[in-house]
């Protein structure tokens, strides 16, 4: 395996953007007959492995912390939600109809999730 940075307007380089729930800009590059230059090589040939495998875990850490905030993020909104609603002219939260596991956030893991991401 073979790491290296070339420009986009280099011959035989070619990208089309991929769709993402997230709307994370994806691309699908394709290389064709492209020349690469010395310089353009990151580290050494065929021990490109360690570093790719790194880049992995990071992004997996970084995508795990990105979709727990969303998690809370939702979790609160609900909460502020149930908290505020009024139903039959008395608040949701009156009636019971809200479990104690989601006031508290414990039934769904939110801090438990979080350790690991820290």
């Amino acid at each position: 395996m073979l790491l290296f940075i070339v420009p986009v307007s280099t011959p035989g380089v070619s990208y089309q953007r991929l769709s993402a729930a997230g709307g994370e800009r994806l691309y699908d590059v394709t290389f064709a007959d492209v020349d690469i230059p010395a310089d353009a090589v990151l580290g050494l040939p065929g021990e490109a492995w360690p570093a790719v495998r790194a880049l992995h875990q990071r992004g997996a850490c970084l995508k795990a912390a990105e979709l727990l905030g969303l998690g809370q993020a939702a979790l609160e909104l609900t909460l502020t939600y149930a908290k505020t609603r009024v139903r039959f002219e008395v608040e949701a939260m009156a009636l019971s109809h809200v479990p104690s596991s989601l006031i508290s956030g414990h039934g769904l893991g939110m801090n438990q999730a979080t350790l690991p991401v820290h």
